[in-house]
C-alpha cells in the first residue's frame, strides 16, 4: 500500500524525468546563441574541417574568428559538433 508522500514523490520524479526527456527540443540552438557560449571542450571544438564542414560555412560563424556558440578564437577552417550549415 502506497502512502500519499510517496506517490506524491513519485509524481514529481516522474514529472522531472519527463521535463529531462523534452529539454533537447525544449533548448534549441537558437537559444543555445542567446546564451552563455559553451567551452570549446564541450562542442568538441577542432582548428580543422570534419569532412566539407568548417566553421565559415556555418550559420553561427562570425567574420574573422568568432562564434555566437562557442568561447574564444574560431579558426574559419575549424569545426565542431554544434555545426549548423548556413543557408
Amino acid at each position: 500500500m502506497h502512502d500519499a508522500a510517496s506517490s506524491a514523490s513519485r509524481r514529481r520524479f516522474l514529472r522531472g524525468a519527463l521535463l529531462l526527456s523534452l529539454s533537447p527540443l525544449l533548448f534549441s540552438t537558437e537559444a543555445l546563441a542567446k546564451s552563455n557560449k559553451m567551452p570549446k571542450g564541450a562542442v568538441n571544438y577542432q582548428t580543422s574541417p570534419h569532412q566539407n564542414q568548417r566553421c565559415d560555412h556555418c550559420r553561427f560563424f562570425q567574420k574573422p574568428h568568432s562564434c555566437q556558440l562557442v568561447q574564444g578564437t574560431i579558426s574559419p577552417h575549424g569545426w565542431c559538433k554544434m555545426f549548423t550549415p548556413a543557408s
